[in-house]
């Protein structure tokens, strides 16, 4: 008989995944899905995608700076 000994329980696979961390569950959950492979590339684009980000905003506040500046001083083609 197959079954003469205990069936494999999935029970305590239940409970030592809930006994896991948020942080350890996804770091499971991302070694059975394959994304750990990603995890170097995803962190470089991520940083890159920051940088970006910020220099677009250094370059909007540049930009905003110079319009005011522009505005305080009378432009010599405007009408009086």
């Amino acid at each position: 008989m197959a079954f003469a000994r205990s069936p494999p329980s999935v029970q305590g696979y239940i409970s030592e995944l809930a006994s896991k961390s948020p942080m350890e569950v996804t770091q499971l959950f991302e070694q059975i899905s394959g994304s750990d492979e990603y995890k170097d590339e995803y962190d470089r684009l991520e940083h890159e995608k920051r940088k970006a980000e910020e220099e677009q905003i250094y370059a909007y506040q540049k930009k905003k700076c110079a319009l005011t500046v522009l505005r305080c001083f009378p432009q010599p083609w405007a009408a009086p």
